[in-house]
C-alpha cells in the first residue's frame, strides 16, 4: 500500500484517515529508523476479513515476542467484538 503518491514501496503512517500514533503522541521515528517492532492491520472490520483470527493468533505470538505490537486500524460492524476478545486475551495497553 503506498500513501505516498509515487511508486516508492514506503508506507507513511501520518496519511492515515485515522493514526493512533497521532492520537497517542507517539514517536515512531529516530534518526528515520523505527524504534519499536509493530505489525500494522487495516481493513473493514467484517466476518470475511477474520480480525478476530489475527488478535487470537497474535495473542500466541506475543507471548514469545512481548515487544512485539498489533495496531489494528478500521471499523465496521464487528468493532466491538474485536475489542471484547482483546480485552479478554489481555492484549490491550
Amino acid at each position: 500500500m503506498n500513501t505516498n503518491g509515487d511508486n516508492s514501496n514506503s508506507f507513511n503512517i501520518d496519511k492515515l484517515p485515522y493514526s493512533y500514533a497521532k492520537k497517542n503522541k507517539i514517536d515512531f521515528k529516530d534518526s528515520g529508523k523505527i524504534q519499536k517492532n509493530f505489525f500494522l492491520s487495516a481493513g473493514r472490520f467484517t466476518r470475511q476479513k477474520n480480525f478476530i483470527y489475527l488478535i487470537r493468533e497474535f495473542g500466541k505470538f506475543s507471548k514469545l515476542h512481548p515487544d512485539e505490537k498489533l495496531f489494528i486500524v478500521g471499523k465496521g460492524e464487528l468493532k466491538k467484538k474485536m475489542q471484547e476478545e482483546i480485552i479478554k486475551l489481555n492484549l490491550s495497553n
